[in-house]
Parts: structure tokens; C-alpha cells; sequence
């Protein structure tokens, strides 16, 4: 698994968490399984960790440039919804290393399987697209259950499936190793202290910030301008920064369109 995620726990011996398999872990309640917060912005959170695990890993730049008119339509789009942020856009590009599959798609193990699969739909598209129009094609309603099913694998989640009024098929994923959880709060608990200056912990710390589930996910008593400060002083690659503010952008024009608050 990817280096920069050395300070993450381990999913299995050798093997750390991947980025969207931490921010998994941080949304699910340990006992019932299911979400904390509502599915839109955790599949946003979750395809933000995508993309900023694929910028981490070197397969993907995260670069400015003007695209194709119908993105430009869309950028603007997005500023009329989200008054008073400067929305620049930015394209998501294959790097030359990463722009022929290698068999198995995961190059050697440095990816997961979701990100491999992502990383394959960004290298078929025809079109170039902007990092917030590749966090909303990235989050479709079952990515928790792709995420997921690694952490089922490893001994960490348990899979439990039942039917709503005995007719809608649902299904959760309460912990059974609540340990390596507890290990990852831990850790980013620390990261908030200055304790350490873990990038992958800045990473989820920008995520939760993004996606507006930082108290929810931390706790009512989390100081968010703490939060704000350690992620904006965080010496992270530019293509992370731009993968982290994607899932923003994606998360604002999503809730905007559902009449929510992003709070």
C-alpha cells in the first residue's frame, strides 16, 4: 500500500488502510453499522478519499487549465450555486506511469481495487474533466459497499443484511475489531494535538472538513478552526489539496440541489 499512508493502521500485516477505507471507518457507528451522517455527503467523502489516494499514490495530477466548454459551463454552474467562492477549475490527468493497465490493475498492490477501478474509468473517459466533476462520477450509492467489503475480508466489519418493511434490502457493517477504529481516532486525535505530522491524517481531517462532518464524525467539543488551521498549514501535494477541495465543491452543488444545510 501506498507509502504516504504509513500512519494509518494496518488492515492486515503489511497492508495500512487505504484513505477511503479510514474515512469509512471514521462514518460508521461501531455497533449498528450504519452511517452517522446521510449517505450523500459520505459517498462525496468517500470519493474525495479516491481521488486524493490516487494524487498520493502518483497515478493522477490534479492540474488548472481551461477544458472543453461544456466543463466551463459546469464551473460556472457551480459558482452561481456556491456565491462567494472563487471556483477555479481543475482537470484531472493519468500520469505516463499509470496510463496502461498492468494486468490486475492495482500495479503491483499499490492500489485497492476501488481505486483501480477508478483510476479505469478515468483513463477510458473521452473527455477531460474537472477534480469536482470526478468526485460526483465517483460516488455512486453503492461505493460504501465496494469499500467496505475489504475491511469485511480482513475481520475488521461484519456484513449484515435485512429488509426495511420487509421489502427494501439494507445493508450494515457493525465492527468487529473496534481496535483498529480506535487506533485510527487515536492517531488523528494526536495529528490535532501536534503530536505528529501524519499526512494521511490531514488528508481525512480535510475530508471530514469538506464534506461538513467534522463534529460529527469527532465530536461536538472538536475545535474546527483547529481543524481548519492544521489542514490549510498541512504540507500536502497539490493535487491532494486540490482532491480534498473537489469533495467540497461536489458536496456543496449536492446539497445545494437537496435543499440542506452544509453545517
Amino acid at each position: 500500500m501506498n507509502s504516504e499512508n504509513t500512519d494509518l493502521p494496518e488492515l492486515a500485516p503489511g497492508t495500512r488502510l487505504s484513505l477511503p477505507q479510514a474515512f469509512l471507518l471514521l462514518c460508521l457507528k461501531e455497533k449498528e453499522g450504519t452511517l452517522l451522517a446521510d449517505t450523500l455527503r459520505a459517498q462525496h467523502g468517500l470519493a474525495g478519499a479516491i481521488l486524493a489516494e490516487l494524487a498520493l499514490t502518483g497515478a493522477v495530477t490534479i492540474e488548472e487549465g481551461e477544458g472543453p466548454e461544456p466543463h466551463r459551463e459546469r464551473r460556472f454552474r457551480l459558482r452561481r450555486t456556491q456565491s462567494g467562492h472563487d471556483v477555479h477549475a481543475v482537470y484531472v490527468h493519468v500520469q505516463e506511469k499509470f496510463a496502461h493497465d498492468d494486468g490486475d490493475g492495482t500495479f503491483g498492490g499499490l492500489l485497492t481495487n476501488v481505486c483501480a477501478n477508478a483510476l479505469a474509468k478515468i483513463r477510458r473517459s473521452r473527455h477531460l474533466q474537472t477534480a469536482t466533476d470526478w468526485v460526483s462520477d465517483l460516488a455512486p450509492a453503492g461505493l460504501r459497499h465496494l469499500i467496505a467489503e475489504p475491511l469485511v475480508q480482513a475481520g475488521i466489519l461484519d456484513r449484515r443484511k435485512r429488509r426495511l418493511w420487509g421489502i427494501i434490502p439494507l445493508t450494515s457493517y457493525p465492527e468487529v475489531r473496534p481496535e483498529v477504529e480506535e487506533r485510527l481516532r487515536e492517531h488523528i486525535g494526536q495529528r490535532i494535538a501536534g503530536a505528529h505530522q501524519g499526512t494521511a491524517a490531514a488528508v481525512l481531517l480535510g475530508l471530514l472538513q469538506a464534506t461538513g462532518l467534522t463534529r460529527k464524525v469527532l465530536g461536538t467539543d472538536v475545535d474546527q478552526e483547529q481543524v481548519s488551521e492544521i489542514v490549510c498549514s498541512a504540507a500536502l501535494p497539490t493535487a491532494v489539496q486540490e482532491a480534498v477541495q473537489a469533495a467540497y465543491f461536489a458536496t456543496v452543488s449536492s446539497v445545494a440541489a437537496t435543499g440542506t444545510d452544509l453545517s
